[in-house]
């Protein structure tokens, strides 16, 4: 399985025209990307707090245990050992959670781990046992010793064990004799688990890792005592039948869920006129990187021949999705995304939507309608200096048999990010309004779009009542008549290639230095992993020369949708349309790539987060230059 992928950037700057035509073919599909409990826990992207980290895993109480001191997974059962020696089993479908005594008791075993048709122990003189689980333990045979195993357990035809003051350690059977190396570090670590191609620990102080297998691979932290969704302090974990079991020291059962609204999608509609196709695309992530977009656009190209500037990716900016791209100056839990969670759920599912949407093409009639909302204000400046683009644009779709709505306006979809909220999987307002919309029109799919959100906040701290409010205006927008879509289908994609005017070497060191010593400061540690970063392209002679800002335009007849790379601030927006006030033209950032802010001159001359800190965060190699906007602006004017 592939774990990640690199494309080199490519910069368009031709248009494809189509045929004229009046009449469209329309289809749309949205499809989940939520992470299954084969996830056993993913960080949460959009805050650098708490300094611990934001992750979904949740404890859901399964029964209780029986005084015990050891539990393992094995054969879709867990196994324990209680304070009299007794073996205890129970059946992970019984929804009862009774545990069965088997077997004879044995005051010696303190360890468990199942592997192939045989259940193991190890003893508290570090001897090995294997045995049959309904024989176990009196029917055993001792297959190894190895003093001071701390924790243990299984996977493939593995062993793994944590021994004191020794690390981590792998056994395989060689020559019928099981032979052990140290594949790694092991700190405090309680508890073994492992399922698919990871190892989960359980420490002293309450934390649970994950690492991949192999020699020396670092472990990540994947949840904490956050007195929330994780709130119970657990003594052991096991795996079976795939999921994640937690025993507490109170001898309560628990199984590892993702905390979340189960509302996560990627939706897709594709719009076609004679011989051209447009798809546009709205994914509940807070970003990506350029790659993940140009690699889902290559393999639309592959299977249906749709060129990649035919498509447009836009992020709806959650800041409760899980994290989908590389942050290299937030804490380590939070600088790449789980490769699996990328890979299997989220680049998957972006395709699987495109490729629905393209099947599902029908005779449509599309409308452009446009109102104001008032869910958002600036955030940052203050004055003449603090606009906000309050329009609301909606595109409806009538088919036959189906209808379905595009709507966007500009607003960051970041409260409640507190108590359990802070740590659950969610759209946000963007899929409250949705659903709101679905509900009350009866739409097969509303689809949002993220507009120029870049120092916009919502006005209302509860994401409910904005969605709602937002999605009551988008149906008041459709309750009158709307502009009628006609014309051809043309698209393009260029960029603007910003020079990247970097700090010297004696400036990042000083600023480095400035920053150091601070253990604890989130601000600081972030400081110093930016100069790290910095002085480490200094040293490869790899320091970026250009900041890229893509430009993406769709034109489906008369309505232009313009989509800007990055979290552009509001003005973009509302400078674009000016730039031809008497057409229907929309605006979205937070396309094609998210690496940083996209600022104006006020926010850098301010120094606001959106001009200054936020490139920190966001591991670019220094500040846009003052005249950015202008520059922007410019591109897109040519474009008109």
């Amino acid at each position: 399985m592939k774990r990640s992928f690199m494309l080199g950037v490519l910069f368009w700057g031709c248009s494809f025209v189509a045929n004229a035509q009046s009449e469209y073919e329309v289809g749309f599909a949205r499809v989940s990307i939520e992470p299954d409990c084969s996830l056993i826990s993913l960080p949460l992207a959009g805050y650098g707090y708490p300094r611990e980290g934001r992750f979904t895993l949740e404890w859901v109480k399964k029964g209780m245990g029986v005084d015990v001191t050891e539990m393992t997974g094995y054969a879709g059962c867990l196994y324990a050992l209680n304070r009299n020696g007794r073996l205890l089993k129970r059946e992970i479908s019984d929804q009862k959670g009774e545990w069965k005594v088997i077997g004879a008791p044995s005051d010696s075993l303190c360890l468990l781990a199942g592997l192939g048709k045989d259940l193991y122990a190890c003893d508290k003189a570090g001897n090995i046992w294997k045995g049959k689980p309904e024989n176990f333990p009196g029917a055993r045979k001792k297959v190894g010793t190895f003093p001071g195993i701390q924790a243990l357990t299984t996977l493939g035809e593995c062993f793994y064990a944590v021994v004191e003051g020794k690390g981590l350690w792998e056994g395989r059977w060689e020559n019928r004799q099981l032979r052990w190396k140290r594949v790694g570090e092991a700190s405090s670590i309680i508890s073994l688990a492992a399922y698919g191609e990871r190892l989960y620990a359980l420490t002293a102080d309450g934390l649970l890792w994950q690492r991949y297998l192999g020699a020396d691979k670092p472990w990540l932290k994947i949840a904490w005592l956050n007195g929330s969704t994780c709130a119970v302090r657990m003594k052991k974990i096991a795996v079976t039948g795939g999921r994640l079991y937690g025993l507490s020291e109170e001898e309560v059962v628990y199984i590892a869920e993702h905390s979340s609204l189960h509302a996560l999608s990627a939706s897709a509609v594709a719009i076609k006129s004679g011989k051209e196709t447009a798809v546009i695309v709205g994914v509940d992530l807070t970003g990506f990187d350029y790659s993940l977009g140009a690699a889902v656009k290559r393999e639309i190209t592959r299977k249906r021949g749709i060129p990649a500037e035919a498509i447009l990716i836009n992020a709806s900016h959650s800041h409760f999705a899980p994290v989908a791209q590389a942050f290299p100056t937030w804490g380590e839990h939070q600088q790449l995304p789980d490769s699996l969670y990328l890979n299997e759920f989220v680049k998957k599912g972006m395709i699987e939507a495109i490729e629905q949407a393209l099947d599902r093409l029908e005779k449509s009639k599309l409308t452009f309608g446009r109102g104001t909302t008032a869910i958002g204000a600036n955030r940052s400046l203050s004055g003449a200096d603090a606009l906000y683009d309050s329009a609301l644009d909606v595109i409806q779709i009538q088919a036959k048999n189906h209808k379905g709505f595009i709507f966007l306006t500009g607003c960051h979809p970041v409260f409640r990010n507190e108590g359990r909220s802070g740590y659950t999987i969610s759209p946000n307002f963007p899929g409250y309004a949705r659903s709101r919309i679905e509900e009350k029109s009866g739409a097969d799919m509303a689809l949002f779009l993220q507009g120029c959100a870049g120092d916009i906040n919502p006005r209302a701290w509860d994401p409910v009542e904005t969605g709602v409010v937002l999605g009551d205006e988008v149906l008041r927008i459709i309750e009158k008549e709307g502009i009628p879509l006609r014309g051809k289908i043309t698209y393009e994609m260029d960029s603007v290639l910003l020079p990247a005017r970097v700090w010297s070497e004696d400036r990042i060191r000083q600023f480095r230095e400035e920053n150091r010593g601070q253990e604890g400061d989130v601000e600081a540690e972030k400081n110093v992993r930016w100069a790290d970063m910095m002085l480490s392209h200094y040293a490869a002679g790899t320091v970026p020369q250009y900041m890229p800002v893509y430009i993406q335009i769709i034109n489906i007849g008369n309505w232009r949708l313009v989509g800007l790379s990055r979290e552009a601030v509001t003005q973009y927006g509302i400078a674009i349309k000016a730039l031809q006030p008497d057409k229907y033209i929309s605006v979205l950032g937070y396309c094609n790539d998210v690496p940083s802010y996209l600022p104006n001159a006020e926010h850098i001359k301010a120094g606001t987060y959106e001009g200054y800190n936020s490139f920190f965060w966001n591991a670019q190699p220094c500040l846009f230059p003052e005249n950015v906007f202008d520059v922007v602006i410019k591109k897109v004017k040519e474009k008109f």
